[in-house]
């Protein structure tokens, strides 16, 4: 996500708010081991669905305001809005969530070749363009429709969303490799991608989960490197936090994350540790938990300062 303006200030707040009192969103919901759950939990943002879905369009569709491109689609803030509502409606059986989940899960299915693209530019991507993010948590969304109504069209469209993973970004893909190396999804695929974290890890959720409903996806995608790419997941780990990227400044200074995104990489860890035991992540997940205290929030906070100095942020 890219900010600007006032939502700049409240973010930068909102980040320093969180190095003395942690920072509880983006959790694990724990009920994603016995039910069809997202594993992330956005209830906290569906008890605000002003502040994190708002505008709508004329179906209750959530935009995303930029100052820079307008009010805009964002496939990854509509995952998450329609993640929510399930999640809810899993505890609750109220129709007005099932409502709102589906009408997501339509949305996504308007793109019959699956591809679902951001119409605006971003850093040096031109319209359209997808990312491995949103394709993830669109297969997400895609297969829980699936799984509540049984239609067709839901599992048709989360398998044709598969196709960019197994594509080059030359290709009009978003896999890339990490130093000639290990395979990546990559959420920003310009032509100097710097294998976003978090993005990755989205993808590869969604990809687990088709595979519980469609048992050639892991063979589609080549799994087993994807697995490989998981293993070495000290590629973003500096010390006592994660990193966001792997980009490094002309000094060699890393990207740490903000509180908010180590907090996400925790729970994506933690869930894809569960659901894939040969990434070997037990590690990672106890390291990067043990890592989220004060000291550590306060240290890179300051770590985080000191590279945008050096790497300003690309807003629009």
């Amino acid at each position: 996500m890219r900010y600007s303006g006032i939502g700049r200030i409240k973010k930068l707040g909102f980040d320093f708010f969180s190095i003395f009192f942690g920072n509880n969103e983006y959790g694990l919901n724990e009920n994603f081991r016995t039910s069809w759950a997202y594993p992330i939990d956005y209830e906290f943002a569906l008890r605000q669905e002003e502040k994190y879905y708002a505008p709508k369009d004329e179906k209750g569709i959530p935009m995303s305001e930029y100052s820079g491109v307008g009010t805009q689609y964002n496939a990854t803030c509509i995952a998450s809005f329609g993640l929510a509502h399930h999640a809810r409606y899993l505890k609750t059986n109220a129709d007005h969530n099932k409502e709102n989940f589906l009408k997501t899960a339509d949305w996504f299915v308007q793109y019959k070749d699956g591809r679902f693209i951001f119409d605006y530019k971003v850093l040096d991507l031109e319209p359209p363009w997808i990312s491995s993010m949103s394709q993830g948590q669109g297969i997400s969304i895609l297969v829980r429709a699936y799984e509540l109504t049984k239609e067709q069209k839901y599992l048709d469209c989360a398998i044709k969303a598969l196709q960019p993973f197994s594509k080059w970004i030359k290709e009009g893909g978003v896999r890339s490799k990490i130093e000639g190396a290990n395979d990546f999804l990559e959420e920003f695929p310009g032509k100097n991608p710097t294998h976003v974290l978090n993005g990755f890890l989205y993808a590869v959720i969604g990809i687990i989960e088709l595979q519980k409903i469609h048992s050639e996806t892991y063979e589609k995608v080549k799994f087993s490197e994807i697995v490989k790419t998981l293993q070495n997941w000290r590629l973003w780990d500096l010390g006592h936090w994660s990193a966001y990227d792997l980009h490094q400044t002309a000094d060699g200074t890393r990207n740490p994350s903000t509180v908010t995104y180590h907090r996400v990489h925790i729970t994506q860890i933690q869930a894809i540790a569960t659901m894939v035991p040969e990434a070997n992540l037990v590690e990672c997940n106890a390291k990067w938990i043990d890592d989220y205290n004060f000291f550590n929030r306060w240290t890179y906070f300051f770590k985080k300062i000191r590279y945008r100095l050096k790497q300003p942020a690309q807003h629009f």
